[in-house]
């Protein structure tokens, strides 16, 4: 179970290095946000829910809202104070919802919408039902009407093929909420720009509005997010770092923005905050509190992460997992923290870890760390029979040194006879490997 644990963190590592420079280092994957849901829809709504059905004797599933404020796409939607949704939402009468919807041909099948006025008996029965379904999600019909979308003005041979309103997002919302969304600045704006607005509802009591907004950080480069260091609340970032309730994954975004924007108190707060080594096989958040570390305390920081984590015998593989994806983040995104030896160093002690070894070996060739290239026979000795990732990892190392500008010829000599001794010992792994890099 634990080399499981440790397989799933190397994928996730793979994972975060993969998206190096395309998103927050210590955010779990991006999400669509609201302010790009809302720029990608034809038509926003607020509205409320008036009542709503199950369906029975052949009557499907529906509901009606009253129309509060259209947001976006007030000529793609009739004069009808309410409409009605052909799909069942769950709540309550009087909650309000954000409806999102998109153009679509009419071809296309879909929940059909209607829109209704006048509707009071939400369990009449479909052949007596007061709502009449009009055309008016068609654009053709629209303009017939005289009212053209700015779509169809745009391009008139719109007008040709009906079209149809999809309502494809019901979502219930706080009157907070919907201000929230639609206030949101558009993301065509610069990141430095939107996060301004953003950082203010990181923690909001609005569990919608809290997780957009992370969301929005999720999505943004470090590069961005490291130009507003004076715009990160240190009192805050600390009180939620502490809070319990806090969400475990948001502890690594919080810790990498104290870091960005702490002072020498805030580095003894994150000292305490990762504290010693737990026997728990992973804590959520931790790493980016060492990152956070790192960025302020740098030597002084990663000695005492080096000390308690990888020089410390019996440490969780988790928490020593965690580092490597602290040291990852200063190795990738702030090279003028540490030389590159620095960092390639302090990995050395995991290649003896029977649980980190394969991790770090992979992990130092993408660095080419060419230097313990001697100490790999070693290693392939040891996992070549009950550990065949290692032994891959190791293969993979010594393909890679053999081939590289950066290994001096006694490296890549010494790459060429070990990968010898493995060719001889097990053909089929140096091929398949060989297959894997190339």
């Amino acid at each position: 179970m634990k080399r499981m644990s440790i397989l799933i963190a190397a994928a996730l590592l793979l994972a975060v290095v993969t998206r190096i420079t395309s998103a927050c280092p210590f955010c779990i994957a991006p999400m669509q946000t609201w302010s790009e849901m809302v720029s990608e829809a034809d038509v926003v709504v607020l509205a409320k829910l008036i009542s709503r059905t199950e369906g029975a004797d052949g009557q499907s599933s529906h509901a009606m809202v009253e129309v509060i404020r259209i947001q976006k796409g007030a000529a793609l939607v009739p004069e009808a104070k309410q409409l009605r949704i052909d799909d069942y939402i769950f709540g309550q009468p009087g909650d309000l919802f954000l409806l999102k919807g998109k153009l679509q041909d009419a071809g296309q099948p879909a929940f059909v919408d209607t829109f209704a006025t006048g509707y009071e008996d939400p369990v009449t029965s479909d052949s007596q039902s007061p709502i009449k379904t009009v055309s008016a999600t068609k654009l053709s019909d629209r303009s017939e009407a005289g009212v053209a979308s700015p779509e169809a003005a745009a391009q008139p041979s719109m007008a040709q093929e009906p079209k149809q309103l999809v309502w494809d997002s019901v979502e219930r919302v706080s009157e907070a909420a919907f201000t929230y969304v639609v206030s949101a600045p558009d993301p065509s704006l610069p990141a430095t720009e939107r996060l301004k607005y953003f950082v203010r509802f990181l923690e909001h009591t609005d569990a919608l509005i809290s997780a957009d907004a992370y969301g929005e950080f999720a999505n943004t480069q470090y590069e961005e997010i490291a130009k507003l260091q004076e715009l990160y609340p240190r009192e805050k970032l600390r009180a939620w770092i502490a809070n319990k309730e806090t969400s475990p994954e948001r502890l690594g975004l919080y810790g990498m923005l104290l870091g960005l924007c702490g002072t020498q108190e805030d580095a003894l707060f994150l000292r305490r905050q990762i504290g010693q080594p737990v026997n728990d096989d992973l804590r959520f958040g931790v790493e980016g509190l060492m990152g956070g570390l790192l960025l302020l305390e740098r030597e002084n920081g990663l000695k005492f992460l080096e000390e308690t984590r990888f020089n410390t015998p019996g440490v969780s593989a988790m928490e020593c997992f965690a580092l490597v994806q602290a040291l990852q983040f200063v190795y990738a995104y702030e090279p003028d923290l540490f030389s590159k030896q620095r960092l390639r160093s302090s990995m050395h002690p995991m290649i003896s870890h029977p649980e980190m070894r394969e991790i770090v070996i992979r992990n130092l060739a993408r660095w080419e760390d060419w230097d313990v290239v001697a100490q790999l026979g070693g290693t392939y000795e040891k996992c070549k029979i009950d550990d065949p990732q290692t032994a891959a990892a190791v293969t993979g190392f010594l393909l890679t040194c053999q081939k590289s500008d950066t290994a001096t010829e006694a490296q890549k000599t010494t790459a060429v006879e070990l990968l010898d001794v493995i060719r001889a010992d097990n053909p089929r792994l140096v091929k398949t490997t060989e297959r894997q890099i190339r």
